[in-house]
């Protein structure tokens, strides 16, 4: 069990870092591509509705979504029907990330 623990451990290192590669070609840190891919599906989600859609807290996606509006991928805005909520929206930039994305291997 223990020689199945040690590879495991070592094969996940080493996608993490493929992963992390990969990411930063494309300007991104490694779960902003998670990010993106439900906003691919679902421009205008809440920042609940993506933390649900990951699995992650509401403020790991602020964070997030913090750095990549500043990186000019995504924009925030209220709703339209009700101003409690905020919205996030990709850019044109976030959008053309897609194809370049998803061609990745380890995307």
């Amino acid at each position: 069990m223990s020689e199945f623990l040690d590879l495991h451990g070592r094969t996940s290192k080493v996608l993490l870092a493929l992963a992390d590669a990969a990411m930063r070609r494309h300007g991104l840190h490694v779960g902003q591509n998670y990010l993106l891919a439900v906003l691919w599906e679902r421009d205008g989600s809440t920042h609940g509705e993506v933390a649900a859609a990951l699995n992650v807290t509401t403020p790991t996606v602020v964070k997030m979504a913090d750095q990549m509006t500043a990186a000019g991928l995504l924009t925030r805005r209220r709703d339209e029907r009700d101003s409690r909520l905020v919205r996030l929206w990709l850019t044109y930039a976030g959008h053309a990330l897609q194809k370049p994305l998803e061609a990745e291997p380890v995307y």
